[in-house]
């Protein structure tokens, strides 16, 4: 496999790509906006029939739009799912009085964003069906339980036999029903000699070159196992077929194959495999079938249906043509003339059979208006009214809220996921912000206001914004039905809860996560509950949050932290999704009442401060390791107003680890002192800090802190001696020294920290242990600014704080009291 390419990398080359399929096919036209693919002979009488996915697997599916398959496709990025306003392009450019089917291959993005149109288009009063393509058997059941099988090519056969009836003028339920009954008579297995290589991007391992990799998926993911070394064609083949047919393997016998069933062949080119290969496995194929099976196929098609990009491989399709026309309640005939019957698609191959004369054309500018129409008329309830200003505050709070987290949320992402958590959630807020700046909320329209942040929601893609898309969808469309079947009611926490009940139970028809899965759908489900049950908004922000909180050190079961959980010893971050969902409802709570006279409870709304990670064992609530209380530094009179505080200043850290006074109308405050001889820094140490029974999450920072400094060694031992392990992770420079350090310290952990591991540069001993008296105090100049820290405060610094000002331990002489007062240590960030 090449890992050269004509293009550079993948920007600009889905749209180029698309141009070139529609100006050699003048019966398909482009919306290059939303990169959609549509027919111009599309009868509006007739079901649509939609599909799409990530770019980088063509000819699907924009190949297969034509009269017969699709009538409209739609592209993501490389490798990624659509957003769900490109879908809702593609619905709006082939309208249907019959009702249009979203047919999708089971991948998370693919699944969620779908959904999140056909809940718009479902609000919008149209007849929308859902089909998904899932047909894989090399992962298995018990792989799967949680997601489903993966789509590969088979979902060809959907296309075709689905496409062909709705042509042939079928009903929508009709071609519902033929979908499904195809989809539980298709298995799938794949086979690579390589990954794929993505243009612009570093190689993904690669399959070594005496062997092959079984089970391969489309997506570059790990297959199931890799044969070596390299096997001949016939063995590779009889153990793909042995997954495919063999019905004494409990975890792949998904599909049963009778000796008078009629079965068609669908192989598969992954798009790096030479056509003479891909022809000669074809032979192979057919050959071992009949020979170990008895099976004859009675229709075969060979070409690149579904590609990865350039991957050298294939996969065999089974599908039992038998079994769809006893499950569809039609004839074998009838069956083979819908597979048979011609297609405009370009993508399909011909096998022989003429291309369907167009038919009923209709122009762009009559679809467009028809489109409008539509529009109009599903725009005429705008519902309750609502104080804009209490409204668009608890927007502004909660959306700041959200985004000022962002550094957090992408650092947890990190550890379990892709990285693009933070991002999306900052997106989403910002478009929302930006909304409100127009003047969103002046109407006081709930409907018009909710409508724009749910716009907002959808523009994001990934795996989040489709799921809290869903959710906001749901939750309007019923709000909006319980307003225009009673025109008297007006918002209230019981109106919510009823629609966020229901919402709830829509959004878990699209994905499998439930409560204890560690997804957004911890905090989400038992907001929604609590909320539908006790309509009590207060309430249901704190399950969120609890929600939220439990996820820490939890086990992934969906999305792509499932599969490096595993991996992750020690203790993980809570969930990035739950983590800012949790924190954006808090932040919307104000003092309010309900226009039905019901309170809604309060509390404060700054934004939940960094997790300080619970252990595996008595994990405590948000609340009880971080008191919302406000804390800011008592003004002196004798300076001027002072600027934000560094990210060292004691002051960041107050929240974390000194809790508020017992005292709820004084909250606990950092006293700013200041001496005559120099002027006023613009940090100050926090007051000194005495252990005691109310100040119990303070205390177990300390105790830990010190648990994980062993005995003075210096006189025992050499620096040499203690560290034999792997090196201290790279320190990446972020927007302040705290973006990075927080990867330190969440590498670092446990009683093995690396700060007291790291050996000594220079001559001195190996710092390890501070002196025993209370009162040492020490002076730091942290570039050209001095503040004093006493050895309590010193100890309950954070971890990655301490390894940045002391890289070669705490001090260099081993003791904080072979300092004298008026001594000034230097520390700077490393």
């Amino acid at each position: 496999m090449s890992l050269k390419h004509f293009f550079p990398n993948t920007e600009g080359i889905v749209l180029r790509a698309l141009n070139s399929l529609v100006a050699r096919n003048p019966q398909l036209e482009l919306d290059e906006a939303e990169r959609v693919v549509y027919s111009k002979t599309h009868d509006q009488s007739k079901v649509s029939l939609i599909s799409g996915g990530g770019s980088g697997h063509e000819p699907a599916w924009s190949g297969y739009v034509g009269d017969g398959m699709l009538a409209a496709a739609v592209s993501g990025e490389v490798f990624a799912s659509p957003a769900t306003k490109q879908i809702m392009a593609a619905i709006k450019n082939v309208p249907s009085d019959a009702g249009v089917i979203l047919c999708i291959t089971n991948y998370t993005g693919d699944n969620l964003h779908f959904g999140l149109a056909r809940e718009k288009a479902l609000g919008m009063g149209q007849k929308v069906g859902f089909l998904r393509m899932a047909e894989d058997v090399a992962l298995g059941r018990k792989q799967t339980e949680n997601l489903g099988r993966r789509g590969l090519a088979g979902n060809m056969f959907i296309l075709k036999l689905v496409g062909a009836a709705s042509q042939q003028s079928w009903t929508f339920e009709q071609c519902i029903k033929l979908g499904q009954a195809t989809n539980d008579q298709l298995v799938t297995i794949g086979s690579s000699l390589d990954h794929c290589h993505i243009p612009g991007r570093e190689h993904h391992d690669a399959v070594p070159d005496d062997a092959c990799v079984l089970g391969m998926g489309i997506h570059n993911e790990p297959g199931l196992h890799t044969i070596s070394p390299m096997p001949s064609a016939e063995k590779l083949i009889d153990q793909m077929l042995a997954m495919l047919l063999d019905m004494n393997d409990p975890d792949r016998a998904f599909l049963e194959f009778k000796s008078k069933d009629e079965v068609a062949l669908l192989i598969n080119n992954f798009g790096g495999l030479s056509t003479l290969e891909t022809e000669a496995m074809t032979s192979v194929t057919l050959s071992r079938l009949e020979n170990g099976y008895s099976t004859k196929p009675c229709r075969i098609f060979v070409s690149m249906f579904e590609t990865s990009l350039n991957a050298p491989g294939f996969s065999i399709t089974l599908c039992n043509l038998t079994g769809i026309a006893d499950s569809a309640e039609l004839s074998m005939p009838e069956i083979l003339t819908l597979l048979d019957s011609p297609t405009s698609a370009p993508a399909w191959p011909k096998n022989g059979y003429a291309y369907a004369e167009n038919a009923n054309k209709a122009s762009s500018s009559e679809k467009k208006s028809q489109v409008a129409s539509r529009s109009e008329k599903s725009a005429s309830n705008q519902g309750s009214r609502v104080d804009p200003n209490t409204i668009e505050r608890a927007l502004r709070r909660a959306c700041n809220a959200a985004i000022e987290a962002e550094p957090d949320i992408t650092k947890y992402d990190i550890v379990m996921g892709d990285g693009d958590c933070g991002d999306a959630v900052v997106g989403m807020c910002s478009g929302i912000l930006s909304k409100l700046d127009s003047g969103l909320c002046s109407s006081g329209s709930l409907f018009e206001i909710l409508d724009a942040v749910e716009e907002s929601v959808e523009e994001i893609g990934g795996s989040l914004g489709a799921i809290i898309g869903i959710t906001v969808a749901a939750f309007i469309a019923n709000l909006r039905q319980q307003c225009a079947s009673d025109s008297s009611l007006t918002m209230s926490a019981k109106l919510a809860g009823t629609s966020a009940g229901a919402a709830l139970e829509n959004l878990k028809t699209y994905t499998g996560a439930r409560v204890g899965g560690r997804t957004v759908m911890d905090a989400l489900i038992p907001f929604c509950e609590t909320l539908q049950a006790d309509a009590d908004l207060g309430k249901a922000v704190a399950a969120a949050e609890k929600g939220a909180n439990s996820t820490a050190n939890m086990a992934a079961k969906f999305g792509r932290a499932s599969y490096v959980g595993d991996k992750a010893d020690g203790e993980t971050p809570p969930d990035p999704g739950a983590w800012a969902a949790a924190i954006f409802l808090k932040a919307t709570l104000t003092e309010t009442q309900d226009s039905d006279g019901s309170s809604v409870s309060t509390t404060n709304s700054l934004p939940l401060p960094p997790l300080h990670l619970p252990g595996k064992e008595g994990q405590t609530s948000l609340e009880q390791q971080y008191p919302t209380t406000s804390f800011e530094p008592s003004p002196s009179p004798a300076t001027a107003e002072s600027p934000d505080p560094p990210p060292f200043a004691s002051l960041n850290f107050l929240p974390l680890y000194f809790p508020a006074s017992s005292s709820a109308d004084e909250p606990y405050k950092a006293v700013v002192t200041s001496s005559s001889s120099e002027p006023l820094p613009a940090f100050a140490p926090a007051p000194p800090f005495e252990e005691s029974s109310s100040s119990a999450a303070a205390a177990a920072v300390v105790a830990d802190t010190k648990a994980a400094l062993p005995p003075d060694t210096k006189d025992a031992s050499s620096s040499k001696d203690i560290d034999d392990g792997e090196p201290p992770p790279p320190y990446t420079e972020g927007s302040s020294p705290l973006d990075g350090f927080t990867y330190v310290m969440a590498a670092a952990g446990g009683a093995a920290s690396i700060i007291t591991q790291v050996s000594q540069g220079g001559g001195g001993p190996q710092i390890t242990q501070l002196g025993g008296g209370s009162e040492e105090n020490i002076t730091l100049e942290l570039r050209g600014t001095r503040f004093t820290l006493s050895r309590d405060e010193l100890l309950t610094l954070p971890e990655f704080v301490l390894l940045s000002l002391f890289p070669n331990g705490l001090l260099p002489d081993g003791h904080m009291n072979s300092y004298h007062d008026g001594d000034v240590y230097p520390v700077d960030v490393i």
